[in-house]
Formats: structure tokens, sequence, C-alpha cells
């Protein structure tokens, strides 16, 4: 598994490759600002961008991702962590995943995109 950390003006972003099972996933760890402000009110940081090739579904490879996300993101400090889920890109068992995984939903938009967020412990 590939982890590179990269450092950008409003924030740090850790991109997570697995060649092997040919998945990726990426956390971003905003820097203290306006950006932090506005959007980071729930948790110290965002995983986003996780996806896995279909021939490469339905064996754990998203799992390990996200917890290798988690775990590299408490590393830098974080404390808790959220994503946006939402029923138009998104089918509702992958929400339910989420939740297995121990992400709450924590607010919501009028454009029903679901805020969700786990304490890193």
């Amino acid at each position: 598994m590939m982890i590179q950390i990269q450092d950008w003006e409003s924030s740090q972003k850790i991109i997570i490759v697995d060649e092997i099972n040919h998945g990726t996933v990426q956390v971003e760890i905003p820097k203290p600002g306006p950006y932090k402000d506005e959007y980071y009110q729930y948790a110290d940081c965002a995983i986003y961008n996780l996806w896995v090739d279909e021939k490469y579904r339905k064996r754990g490879t998203a799992r390990l991702l996200m917890e290798t996300a988690e775990r590299e993101a408490k590393k830098l400090g974080c404390k808790s962590v959220q994503l946006e889920w939402n029923d138009k890109d998104t089918e509702v068992f992958v929400l339910e995943w989420y939740k297995r995984l121990g992400y709450h939903v924590k607010a919501s938009s009028e454009n029903d995109l679901l805020l969700l967020v786990k304490e890193l412990s």
C-alpha cells in the first residue's frame, strides 16, 4: 500500500493507494483558517474519494482503505473524521456500511446530503 502526505495551502492531504487490490482513498486535514471554519464544524478531517475497481470489490479492500485512512489521520493528530453521503450518487447499502464502520449521521442539508462523523479512538 502506498501512502503519500501532501502539504497544500489550506490543508494536508493523505493519498492512500492499494495497487494490488486496485483501490484508493483520500483524507483532507484542514489547516486553521476560514476554510476549516466553514467546512469542518463537526470533525478534524474528512475522508473522500473512496474507490475500489469493480473487479476487486467484496474482498475487504474498502474496509482496509478506510481503516488505513483513519489510522493515518489519527497519526497526524485527528480525533474525529467526517464524510459525506447522498442518495443521488451512492446506494443506500453504502450508508449502512459506513454506519457499521462506526460513522453516525451528524447533520443533513436541504439537498439530501448527509454528514457522517466518527470519533477516532
